[in-house]
């Protein structure tokens, strides 16, 4: 095994077998290194994240073992691929795939999931609901607390941010279409795209076309925390994702480090994204697809900004307790 120390924990890497060779042969070897090492390392439970590649292995080792099983379920792998390739979702890969999926949650002894929409769909696919504890997102609070103290300066034109990665799902180019038209209407935006993915090309082409290159740029992959400290100087967050299943069910981290950067959040009304920004004071809803409502719900904060009010996450408490988002865990 491979070790990898960080903050203060070892982690082991078990480098084989590899996943490219036949599924079921690779279920049964891995479960045996995984009950192997929990064996001589006196384990007394298993945790798993998901896909069920990584986990199905981990609840036969467990289940050999006689320990408990706990399965974290971070996103729905195949679903997110149903939205790249066109027919996948009607394959018998992707129904395989889901039927694992739902199978080893279905076993667990508790599952963790990511949101509550991503619990609902879970319920729905027989896996019981007194099973599931929510795990939403988090961030690690000193981490954002030091770029908000390090008297980052802001665009000094309004702008808006984005980060993360450029897919057709993401729905940037509602995005870009709302620059256009405020653009018809004499209002000038700006935005900054941070990232990398495979719709850039069409992306790119499209603010071309719309004679956005001077208001939307595009400043490529880097790093997280150089990344974050970019975000830092825009007024404005966007995150207009579209109503694909993997978007209604499965929520992006991007939504609360934009809350832990202290900016207004606007997102598009779907079920994954709402419960990420309910606790957010600053915070805009509009209907997926809807560029001319985007474009209006932005004007609104861009009118806030010219007039010199001063646009921050004031409130990012639950309404269960006393901790900020942000601080969430399971203990």
């Amino acid at each position: 095994n491979d070790i990898t120390k960080y903050d203060g924990l070892d982690y082991h890497h078990i480098q084989t077998p590899s996943s490219k060779i036949k599924l079921s042969s690779y279920f049964n070897e891995a479960a045996s290194k995984i009950e192997r090492f929990a064996e001589s390392h006196q384990v007394n439970s298993v945790h798993a994240a998901s896909n069920y590649v990584n986990a199905l292995p981990a609840l036969l080792a467990a289940r050999n073992l006689g320990l408990n099983f706990n399965y974290e379920i971070r996103g729905l792998w195949d679903m997110t691929r149903a939205t790249k390739v066109e027919g996948y979702e009607n394959s018998e890969r992707y129904n395989v795939g889901m039927s694992l999926e739902y199978l080893v949650a279905r076993r667990a002894d508790r599952v963790l999931c990511i949101s509550k929409s991503l619990r609902t769909h879970l319920v729905n696919n027989n896996v019981i609901k007194s099973n599931i504890a929510l795990l939403p997102n988090c961030v690690n609070e000193s981490t954002f607390k030091k770029i908000r103290d390090s008297n980052i300066i802001k665009h000094h034109e309004f702008t808006i941010g984005y980060a993360g990665t450029l897919n057709e799902y993401e729905g940037l180019d509602v995005l870009v279409q709302a620059i256009h038209l405020m653009k018809c209407k004499g209002v000038f935006i700006n935005a900054k795209i941070i990232g990398t993915g495979p719709h850039y090309p069409l992306l790119y082409k499209l603010v071309d076309k719309l004679t956005l290159t001077k208001q939307i740029k595009f400043i490529g992959k880097l790093d997280p925390l150089t990344a974050r400290k970019k975000l830092s100087k825009v007024h404005l967050t966007v995150i207009p994702r579209k109503p694909y299943n993997v978007c209604k069910t499965v929520p992006p981290i991007k939504v609360i480090e934009a809350i832990a950067l202290r900016l207004p959040v606007v997102i598009s009304n779907l079920p994954a994204l709402r419960d990420e920004i309910q606790y957010c004071n600053q915070s805009c809803i509009f209907e997926p697809y809807e560029s001319q409502a985007l474009a209006n719900t932005i004007e609104k904060y861009y009118y806030n900004f010219k007039s010199g009010d001063v646009i921050e996450i004031t409130q990012t408490k639950t309404s269960q307790n006393s901790e900020y988002r942000f601080y969430r865990c399971v203990r």
